[in-house]
């Protein structure tokens, strides 16, 4: 048992041994940390595109760096650049798996160049996409 399961275990039974039975109640159940984040886990995720994007013109998966949570648009400048921003920081990033992250920072970079935007080497240094000598 983990030291978070005990902890966990150990502060449901106190809270009821005594007589918080709904803070107890009120509880979140012990997230499953076994199984990979589904759509719904990750943060923003959508089953639609969002209505902003959506009417900005981002209305088709392809018009998105990860487009299963149809996050991080790419259909024109201002979005890749933002796409690039948001997708460059640890927390953004961090909730993918490595594979994932080189897909979604490949389909950014296409954009750049697409748009005319230079990405630099430290960003795709991150994601381990630095030119080829």
């Amino acid at each position: 048992m983990s030291q978070s399961d005990n902890f966990f275990k150990i502060y449901t039974n106190l809270a009821k041994a005594q007589g918080y039975l709904d803070f107890y109640k009120a509880l979140p159940e012990k997230p499953d940390t076994s199984k990979p984040l589904s759509k719904q886990q990750i943060k923003g995720a959508s089953y639609t595109p969002p209505k902003e994007y959506h009417e900005g013109g981002a209305k088709h998966k392809t018009d998105y760096a990860d487009p299963n949570s149809w996050k991080y648009p790419i259909d024109n400048y201002k979005h890749t650049r933002a796409a690039i921003s948001y997708f460059g920081k640890p927390a953004n990033y961090g909730m993918y798996k490595p594979a994932e992250r080189r897909t979604i920072a490949s389909r950014i970079i296409k954009a750049a160049k697409k748009f005319g935007i230079d990405v630099s080497d430290d960003w795709k240094s991150k994601f381990s996409l630095s030119k080829k000598k």
